[in-house]
This record gives structure tokens, C-alpha cells and sequence, in this order.
């Protein structure tokens, strides 16, 4: 990947307000959809301004430190875990045996939530993703559609709510515990 690009996946993963965001989002994805994260990213900086969430990719990983070490922190710390799918996601081996088979875990255990997002067509419903509800809704992949705009809309919609949703339960079971 190069440097420009690299620089603006970490520019657009940075932003948000001065209070401290809600939940925290990892992406797990293969290196191969770079452009496609980076799209996503880009849709997904209204929700971080309005504090919902922040954003973690392991491109945030800085120089000289552990790369597995910091995935394994970022992917136990997370509320919400997005898996980036496609050809080149489901065929790597790291991805699909740590990544994916780790959020699902941590899905199952309900300790996080998980969305496919269906970037290009794949096999994907002949893997443990298919028993969850991805984005887009309409159930295309991301690059099927004409206009973009238009899917990108659709999955970040669908995360933005899916943010609210979890906020909602945190904030419920808060309430819930100090009054018991």
C-alpha cells in the first residue's frame, strides 16, 4: 500500500468530538480492500463527530510495535467489530481463522456485536457470517451497485443504528444496576 494511502486511512479514522465516544469499532478486513475501507471510513466520520463511536484499523499500529499483539487487544476491546467481506477476506487465512472465527466468538459470548458488510460477491453464505444480518440491506454486495452512494449510505445508516441500539442497552443496564 502506499504512502498516500496509508495516510489518508489514518486521517479519516481520527476524528470525533471532545467528549470521550460511546463504544469502540474495530474493522477487520484484508489489506487487498484498502480503497473500499477507506470508503467506508469516509462515511463513517458523521457518526464519530457525533461521538457514537471510535474507529480502530490495525493501519493505526504504530512503527516497531507487536502487530498481533495490538489486533488481539483492539479485537477484545471492541463493542461493535465490522468484517469487511470478500474474496480475497474469506480467502485468507488469518483473517478467516483469527479475525472472523475472534468476532464471532466474542458475538456468541455477547460481548460485541457483529456486521458483515458485503463488499464484493463471495461465498460468504457458506461461512458462520451468513447466520447474521449484513449490510447493505438489500443483501448485494457494496460494488454491485451503480451508484455507491447509495449502498455506502445504507451500511452506514445501518451501523449508525446499530451504535445507537448498543448505546441504549449500556446506558439501560447502567440505570438497572444502580437502582438495584
Amino acid at each position: 500500500m502506499d504512502k498516500y494511502r496509508r495516510r489518508k486511512i489514518r486521517r479519516t479514522t481520527g476524528h470525533g468530538n471532545s467528549r470521550k465516544p460511546a463504544l469502540r469499532v474495530c474493522v477487520a478486513y484484508s489489506h487487498a480492500d484498502a480503497v473500499l475501507l477507506n470508503q467506508l471510513l469516509t462515511w463513517l466520520i458523521p457518526l464519530q463527530r457525533l461521538g457514537l463511536f471510535s474507529l480502530w484499523v490495525d493501519l493505526k499500529i504504530p512503527p516497531g510495535n507487536e502487530w498481533q499483539a495490538e489486533i488481539h487487544t483492539n479485537f477484545a476491546r471492541a463493542d461493535l467489530i465490522l468484517v469487511l467481506v470478500s474474496p480475497k477476506f474469506l480467502g485468507s487465512d488469518y483473517a478467516y481463522n483469527f479475525e472472523m472465527q475472534r468476532a464471532l466468538q466474542r458475538h456468541r459470548a455477547g460481548e460485541a456485536r457483529v456486521i458483515p458488510i458485503i463488499l464484493r460477491h463471495s461465498m460468504w453464505q457458506r461461512t458462520p457470517l451468513a447466520k447474521l444480518e449484513a449490510l447493505p440491506r438489500v443483501g448485494r454486495p457494496v460494488m454491485s451497485f451503480a451508484d455507491r452512494d447509495r449502498a455506502w449510505a445504507d451500511v452506514a445508516e445501518g451501523i449508525g443504528q446499530v451504535a445507537e441500539e448498543l448505546i441504549r442497552l449500556r446506558r439501560s443496564r447502567k440505570q438497572q444496576a444502580h437502582a438495584a
